[in-house]
């Protein structure tokens, strides 16, 4: 079996990558021995034989992306479906409860399967990693010289990969974590952020983290001007970017316990901003002080 190595998470792969998806996991392969720990195990996905779920009594979780995931809640675990509509297709999943060992009836064929796959794996670490002090966030997230992260979140036209760019330009030493799906993973009582597979248009795969010091929430204005919030907006803020799956409330409260972790340690706060130096400027000067918290 192949390994997988995410936000320091090993995933035990049963099923080879497709092709098409090769260059995307490349950065996150772990195939050598010393890179594989087995008590940083996360999951495992096998392919299999899957029951067909039933009819009725399913929770229905449509995603951005289009997709839409069905769970079923099992005795043992839970039976889920995976439905494309843009391609009229459907894949079966099955799990234990804290999503340890995942079994899917995925076939490789054609670029939409490995698109499903890609998927599959995406949700797999999102429920498992639930469990595991562990999030994706949607957000685009810079990495400056000295390991600090920054997480630019907010709706879609937000400014979010806009800021990201701008942070490249003016400040010297940056680099792009991802543009899209980072994770965010409290380990040793630190937060830290991640690149993921999961980088949307921004295709960046790094296979790399840096301590979590601020969470923007990105909104057009006419001019730059930085809000902190309390803890108790904080949170909400920070939970609205993280992917969640109501439905299952074990991995939820996995979820709520990581994103109240992430707000007592790192700077959140409004960026209202112009795509401009001077917004940088704003943004990059909190995260230089010793004090996280304003």
């Amino acid at each position: 079996m192949n390994y997988l190595c995410i936000a320091e998470w090993n995933i035990q792969m049963g099923i080879p990558i497709p092709e098409l998806l090769v260059f995307k996991y490349a950065p996150f392969r772990a195939d050598r021995q010393h890179d594989i720990n087995e008590g940083n195990l996360l999951f495992s996905l096998t392919d299999g034989e899957v029951a067909m779920p039933p009819k009725k009594g399913g929770y229905v979780h449509p995603c951005e992306n289009g997709t839409e995931w069905t769970f079923y809640p099992q005795p043992e675990g839970y039976l889920v479906k995976l439905y494309m509509p843009m391609y009229g297709r459907t894949y079966l999943m099955r799990a234990d409860r804290e999503w340890k060992q995942v079994v899917t009836d995925w076939k490789a064929k054609d670029a939409e399967d490995a698109w499903a796959l890609d998927n599959i794996i995406m949700l797999s670490f999102a429920v498992s990693s639930a469990f595991r002090n562990t999030v994706l966030m949607h957000a685009s997230c810079i990495r400056t010289a000295e390991g600090k992260g920054v997480a630019f979140i907010g709706q879609s036209g937000a400014g979010k990969s806009t800021h990201s760019r701008l942070w490249l330009k003016y400040i010297s030493g940056c680099t792009l974590l991802n543009d899209d799906q980072p994770a965010v993973r409290i380990h040793e009582g630190t937060p830290y952020i991640y690149g993921t597979p999961w980088s949307g248009k921004g295709n960046c795969y790094k296979q790399e983290k840096a301590c979590l010091r601020a969470v923007y929430l990105m909104q057009q204005a006419q001019e730059n001007t930085l809000f902190p919030l309390e803890h108790t907006v904080a949170f909400a803020t920070v939970l609205s970017a993280v992917s969640v799956v109501k439905e299952m409330k074990e991995a939820m409260k996995g979820v709520l316990d990581t994103v109240a972790a992430i707000t007592l340690q790192t700077q959140v706060a409004v960026l209202k901003n112009k795509p401009e130096k001077e917004a940088v400027m704003l943004s990059a000067g909190v995260i230089e002080k010793k004090e996280i918290k304003i």
